[in-house]
């Protein structure tokens, strides 16, 4: 008898050690909860006009509601959103050069969430400014649209042919398209296997001997 008592004893010294060291390190369910396991996902950058940066990311299903939400530049803080439901954020004038983007939530308590993917992006506005220069300009009419879209190019000079690329908000390549001088097209909202594509935003970048030009075009139900 005497030894059990001996024994109980001892256990509960240790249960109470445990309890205070659990308590001195501030380990419970709720800090554990504090910070979401998970952050944004599936992070895409794009490049709007010459200088402007979509960022597009995905959210889990959130233990906590954030805050808002944190976009970093190559390591640094760029921008804050506030927001719960956010997912997508636009950096405007941005500078040449190749960019490093990341998203993570932002929550009350000063946390943040893990880290989205890198979505990494490099600006080259000379082509750019060489078209414009040069006087090219590419129209994309009717801008949004939901059937037929026109593409129309103009300022190249001769009968060159001009390759125009239609890219979906991930950089992928959708359909390629040829113009010949300052001819214009018509876009049958087809991919290059004859299907039509969905609703979403698209990028269409004509190449030419005097430089490169980009349109954003909203296609719709």
């Amino acid at each position: 008898m005497k030894k059990l008592s001996i024994l109980i004893l001892i256990m509960a010294v240790c249960i109470c050690l445990m309890a205070s060291a659990i308590q001195a390190t501030g380990i419970n369910d709720n800090t554990l909860q504090d910070r979401d396991p998970t952050g944004p996902y599936n992070l895409i950058a794009a490049l709007v006009n010459c200088n402007d940066v979509l960022l597009i990311w995905e959210n889990p299903d959130f233990v906590n509601q954030p805050m808002g939400f944190r976009i970093y530049c190559n390591g640094n803080l760029a921008s804050y959103i506030p927001g719960v439901n956010v997912t997508d954020c636009l950096m405007a004038d941005c500078c040449n050069g190749c960019h490093q983007f990341y998203v993570t939530a932002f929550y009350d308590t000063g946390s943040e969430s893990a880290p989205s993917n890198i979505a990494e992006i490099i600006i080259s506005s000379n082509n750019d400014e060489l078209a414009s220069d040069e006087g090219l300009s590419l129209k994309v009419y009717p801008n949004p649209a939901r059937n037929d879209v026109n593409i129309a190019l103009a300022g190249c000079k001769g009968n060159e042919i001009t390759g125009v690329d239609v890219f979906n908000i991930k950089g992928q390549l959708i359909r390629k398209l040829n113009l010949q001088g300052d001819a214009a097209a018509l876009w049958d909202r087809k991919d290059s296997n004859g299907k039509r594509i969905s609703e979403g935003i698209y990028f269409l970048r004509a190449s030419t001997p005097l430089g490169n030009v980009t349109q954003k075009l909203i296609l719709t139900k």
